[in-house]
């Protein structure tokens, strides 16, 4: 199973006023580990981007090695890249990862919206995120679960993109709930 680390930036739209996002760049390394990950990505950007490290992920992330991957990442960019620790911001669900419905919604209206808005776009250089967002679908038995099983180089890539894209981007669910204020009815009428 491959590692994927994704470049993405975040821009406004002057014409709709709503933020859109630019997936840039990809590193996927087949049997690959965070450090080697982690590397790779501060090999390409450590040195010509001077803002913040923004670092969304899956709540197992935290649990794999007795030292965490997000660990793992800030060792990696603080000892061996200079990159000062308040620099880098995690945001990396607590407990549970959101769940795969949730995630899914998100990207697919970031994707297209009900009125027809893209607000999600891909560089050409994220062969395997646009490969994902090709053939990734709803198993046919399931209530719209995606079958991970199926082919296991699929689903990955759109999993770590989709982690910042519920997070910055999330599915809200409006409820409806009425209270009685007193026992009358009201019925409003014209003469």
């Amino acid at each position: 199973v491959s590692q994927s680390r994704y470049v993405a930036q975040e821009f406004f739209n002057s014409k709709t006023g709503l933020p859109e996002v630019q997936f840039l760049d990809e590193v996927v390394e087949k049997y690959s580990d965070t450090q080697n990950n982690t590397r790779i990505a501060m090999q390409r950007y450590a040195k010509i981007h001077r803002g913040d490290f923004e670092i969304y992920g899956d709540a197992y992330g935290e649990k794999t090695t007795s030292k965490s991957d997000y660990q793992q990442m800030v060792e990696t960019m603080c000892d061996e890249f200079g990159i000062h620790r308040h620099r880098i911001k995690f945001f990396v669900p607590e407990g549970t990862n959101p769940a795969q419905k949730d995630r899914t919604t998100s990207f697919n209206v970031m994707m297209r919206n009900s009125k027809g808005q893209r607000r999600c776009f891909f560089s050409p250089d994220c062969k395997m995120l646009i490969n994902d967002m090709k053939n990734v679908a709803p198993g046919k038995e399931s209530n719209s679960a995606i079958n991970k099983k199926a082919k296991l180089d699929l689903t990955h890539p759109s999993d770590a993109a989709g982690y910042m894209i519920h997070k910055c981007y999330p599915v809200i669910r409006q409820t409806f709930r009425s209270y009685s204020v007193n026992n009358t009815l009201m019925i409003g009428g014209g003469g």
